[in-house]
Protein backbone atom coordinates (compact mmCIF):
# COMPACT_ATOMS: atom_id res chain seq x y z
CA UNK A 1 0.00 0.00 0.00
CA UNK A 2 1.31 3.44 -0.94
CA UNK A 3 0.62 6.83 0.70
CA UNK A 4 -1.67 7.61 -2.25
CA UNK A 5 -3.97 4.79 -1.18
CA UNK A 6 -4.88 6.62 2.03
CA UNK A 7 -5.57 9.88 0.22
CA UNK A 8 -9.32 10.67 0.03
CA UNK A 9 -10.62 10.35 -3.53
CA UNK A 10 -11.53 14.04 -3.68
CA UNK A 11 -7.81 14.85 -3.58
CA UNK A 12 -6.88 12.54 -6.47
CA UNK A 13 -7.83 14.83 -9.33
CA UNK A 14 -6.14 16.20 -12.43
CA UNK A 15 -7.08 19.84 -11.87
CA UNK A 16 -5.83 21.12 -8.55
CA UNK A 17 -7.04 24.11 -6.57
CA UNK A 18 -5.60 25.90 -3.55
CA UNK A 19 -8.50 25.13 -1.23
CA UNK A 20 -8.35 21.37 -1.82
CA UNK A 21 -4.55 21.49 -1.54
CA UNK A 22 -4.69 23.17 1.87
CA UNK A 23 -7.30 20.69 3.10
CA UNK A 24 -4.95 17.83 2.30
CA UNK A 25 -1.74 19.32 3.70
CA UNK A 26 -1.46 16.59 6.32
CA UNK A 27 -0.79 14.01 3.59
CA UNK A 28 0.31 16.17 0.65
CA UNK A 29 3.98 17.03 0.16
CA UNK A 30 3.35 19.27 -2.82
CA UNK A 31 2.92 18.89 -6.58
CA UNK A 32 4.75 16.95 -9.28
CA UNK A 33 4.73 17.89 -12.96
CA UNK A 34 3.61 15.11 -15.31
CA UNK A 35 4.46 15.60 -18.98
CA UNK A 36 2.28 14.02 -21.66
CA UNK A 37 4.26 11.12 -23.08
CA UNK A 38 3.64 11.72 -26.77
CA UNK A 39 5.71 12.62 -29.83
CA UNK A 40 3.97 15.98 -30.10
CA UNK A 41 4.97 17.16 -26.61
CA UNK A 42 7.61 19.94 -26.85
CA UNK A 43 11.08 19.18 -25.52
CA UNK A 44 10.88 22.09 -23.06
CA UNK A 45 7.85 20.42 -21.45
CA UNK A 46 9.33 16.91 -21.45
CA UNK A 47 12.36 18.25 -19.62
CA UNK A 48 10.07 19.34 -16.76
CA UNK A 49 8.68 15.87 -16.10
CA UNK A 50 9.01 14.95 -12.44
CA UNK A 51 9.68 18.52 -11.31
CA UNK A 52 8.54 19.19 -7.75
CA UNK A 53 6.71 22.26 -6.50
CA UNK A 54 5.77 22.75 -2.82
CA UNK A 55 2.51 24.46 -3.73
CA UNK A 56 0.01 25.96 -3.67
CA UNK A 57 -1.27 24.99 -7.15
CA UNK A 58 -1.89 28.63 -8.11
CA UNK A 59 1.84 29.33 -7.67
CA UNK A 60 3.00 26.40 -9.81
CA UNK A 61 4.67 27.39 -13.12
CA UNK A 62 2.61 27.09 -16.30
CA UNK A 63 4.28 24.96 -18.98
CA UNK A 64 2.52 25.13 -22.35
CA UNK A 65 -1.05 23.73 -22.30
CA UNK A 66 -2.80 21.07 -20.22
CA UNK A 67 -2.62 18.83 -23.29
CA UNK A 68 1.18 18.78 -22.91
CA UNK A 69 1.37 18.24 -19.15
CA UNK A 70 -0.16 19.01 -15.76
CA UNK A 71 0.65 19.29 -12.07
CA UNK A 72 -0.37 16.28 -9.95
CA UNK A 73 -0.61 16.03 -6.18
CA UNK A 74 2.39 14.36 -4.55
CA UNK A 75 1.72 12.59 -1.26
CA UNK A 76 4.19 12.40 1.57
CA UNK A 77 6.28 9.27 1.98
CA UNK A 78 5.59 6.81 4.77
CA UNK A 79 8.67 8.15 6.59
CA UNK A 80 7.31 11.70 6.34
CA UNK A 81 3.90 10.62 7.56
CA UNK A 82 5.38 8.65 10.46
CA UNK A 83 7.88 11.46 11.15
CA UNK A 84 10.67 8.92 11.50
CA UNK A 85 12.88 6.88 9.14
CA UNK A 86 11.28 3.68 7.91
CA UNK A 87 12.96 0.81 6.06
CA UNK A 88 10.50 -0.05 3.32
CA UNK A 89 11.02 -1.71 -0.07
CA UNK A 90 11.11 0.70 -2.99
CA UNK A 91 7.81 0.78 -4.84
CA UNK A 92 7.94 -0.08 -8.56
CA UNK A 93 7.64 2.79 -11.02
CA UNK A 94 4.08 3.35 -12.14
CA UNK A 95 3.12 3.16 -15.80
CA UNK A 96 1.76 6.25 -17.56
CA UNK A 97 -0.50 6.55 -20.58
CA UNK A 98 1.33 7.36 -23.82
CA UNK A 99 0.84 7.30 -27.58
CA UNK A 100 2.27 3.75 -27.63
CA UNK A 101 0.27 2.46 -24.67
CA UNK A 102 1.06 2.19 -20.94
CA UNK A 103 4.78 2.58 -20.27
CA UNK A 104 7.10 3.68 -17.47
CA UNK A 105 8.34 7.27 -17.99
CA UNK A 106 11.95 6.18 -17.41
CA UNK A 107 11.62 3.89 -20.45
CA UNK A 108 9.99 6.33 -22.87
CA UNK A 109 11.26 9.77 -21.83
CA UNK A 110 14.90 9.27 -22.99
CA UNK A 111 13.65 8.44 -26.49
CA UNK A 112 11.07 11.23 -26.56
CA UNK A 113 13.64 13.84 -25.53
CA UNK A 114 16.08 12.77 -28.26
CA UNK A 115 13.24 12.62 -30.79
CA UNK A 116 12.16 16.18 -29.97
CA UNK A 117 15.76 17.46 -30.03
CA UNK A 118 15.94 16.30 -33.63
CA UNK A 119 12.54 17.42 -34.93
CA UNK A 120 12.70 20.83 -33.26
CA UNK A 121 15.89 21.85 -35.09
CA UNK A 122 15.88 24.08 -38.17
CA UNK A 123 17.44 21.39 -40.32
CA UNK A 124 15.86 20.10 -43.50
CA UNK A 125 13.27 17.36 -43.05
CA UNK A 126 15.50 14.99 -45.02
CA UNK A 127 18.30 15.55 -42.50
CA UNK A 128 15.92 15.05 -39.60
CA UNK A 129 14.72 11.75 -41.04
CA UNK A 130 18.33 10.62 -41.39
CA UNK A 131 19.04 11.50 -37.76
CA UNK A 132 15.89 9.74 -36.60
CA UNK A 133 16.98 6.59 -38.41
CA UNK A 134 20.24 6.74 -36.47
CA UNK A 135 18.34 7.35 -33.24
CA UNK A 136 16.40 4.11 -33.51
CA UNK A 137 19.67 2.13 -33.47
CA UNK A 138 21.18 3.84 -30.42
CA UNK A 139 19.87 1.28 -27.93
CA UNK A 140 17.75 -1.91 -27.87
CA UNK A 141 15.19 0.02 -25.84
CA UNK A 142 14.90 2.58 -28.65
CA UNK A 143 14.50 -0.22 -31.21
CA UNK A 144 11.56 -1.59 -29.26
CA UNK A 145 9.95 1.85 -28.91
CA UNK A 146 10.46 2.48 -32.64
CA UNK A 147 8.71 -0.79 -33.43
CA UNK A 148 5.76 0.19 -31.25
CA UNK A 149 5.59 3.59 -32.96
CA UNK A 150 5.54 1.93 -36.39
CA UNK A 151 2.60 -0.18 -35.22
CA UNK A 152 0.83 2.90 -33.87
CA UNK A 153 1.51 5.37 -36.70
CA UNK A 154 1.29 4.36 -40.35
CA UNK A 155 4.33 5.47 -42.39
CA UNK A 156 6.25 6.45 -39.26
CA UNK A 157 8.36 8.60 -39.11
CA UNK A 158 7.33 10.27 -42.42
CA UNK A 159 3.77 10.62 -41.17
CA UNK A 160 4.96 12.69 -38.20
CA UNK A 161 5.95 15.40 -40.68
CA UNK A 162 3.33 15.16 -43.41
CA UNK A 163 0.38 14.97 -41.00
CA UNK A 164 1.19 18.58 -40.09
CA UNK A 165 -0.11 19.51 -43.56
CA UNK A 166 -3.59 18.30 -42.57
CA UNK A 167 -3.94 21.45 -40.46
CA UNK A 168 -5.03 23.10 -43.72
CA UNK A 169 -8.78 22.52 -44.28
CA UNK A 170 -9.28 20.23 -47.27
CA UNK A 171 -5.99 18.34 -46.94
CA UNK A 172 -6.52 14.82 -45.64
CA UNK A 173 -4.01 12.13 -44.83
CA UNK A 174 -3.81 10.71 -48.38
CA UNK A 175 -3.23 14.10 -49.98
CA UNK A 176 -0.75 15.11 -47.29
CA UNK A 177 1.23 11.94 -48.03
CA UNK A 178 1.27 12.71 -51.78
CA UNK A 179 2.42 16.26 -51.11
CA UNK A 180 5.21 14.99 -48.87
CA UNK A 181 6.34 12.51 -51.49
CA UNK A 182 6.50 15.31 -54.07
CA UNK A 183 8.78 17.42 -51.89
CA UNK A 184 6.29 19.56 -49.96
CA UNK A 185 7.57 18.40 -46.61
CA UNK A 186 6.11 21.16 -44.42
CA UNK A 187 3.77 24.15 -44.48
CA UNK A 188 6.57 26.49 -45.50
CA UNK A 189 7.55 24.58 -48.64
CA UNK A 190 3.89 24.02 -49.53
CA UNK A 191 2.92 27.70 -49.27
CA UNK A 192 6.04 28.68 -51.21
CA UNK A 193 5.05 26.45 -54.15
CA UNK A 194 3.94 28.07 -57.40
CA UNK A 195 0.45 27.59 -58.84
CA UNK A 196 1.97 25.42 -61.56
CA UNK A 197 3.59 23.14 -58.98
CA UNK A 198 0.38 22.80 -57.01
CA UNK A 199 -1.68 21.99 -60.13
CA UNK A 200 0.61 19.01 -60.77
CA UNK A 201 -0.51 17.38 -57.51
CA UNK A 202 -3.47 14.99 -58.09
CA UNK A 203 -6.48 16.02 -56.03
CA UNK A 204 -5.36 19.61 -55.48
CA UNK A 205 -7.59 22.09 -57.30
CA UNK A 206 -7.78 25.92 -57.45
CA UNK A 207 -10.02 26.21 -54.37
CA UNK A 208 -7.67 24.21 -52.21
CA UNK A 209 -4.69 26.08 -53.59
CA UNK A 210 -6.34 29.30 -52.44
CA UNK A 211 -6.87 27.82 -48.95
CA UNK A 212 -3.17 26.95 -48.83
CA UNK A 213 -2.20 30.49 -49.70
CA UNK A 214 -4.54 31.98 -47.08
CA UNK A 215 -3.72 29.55 -44.28
CA UNK A 216 -2.01 31.08 -41.24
Amino acid sequence: MSPESILPSKFVVRFQDDETFQQGRDVLAGLTFVATLQLRTPLAVLERHGEFHPGPPSAAPKYSSLADGFWSYKTKSWSELAKRPLSLPKEPESFHASDIGPIAPSQYLPFLREFRRIVETNKLVEDKLSQLDQLRHQAPQFEEIWSRLESRYSDFPDSFFYMQLTAIPGIGRALARRLFQQGFVNLTTLQAASDTQLKEVPGLGPKLAKKIREFQ
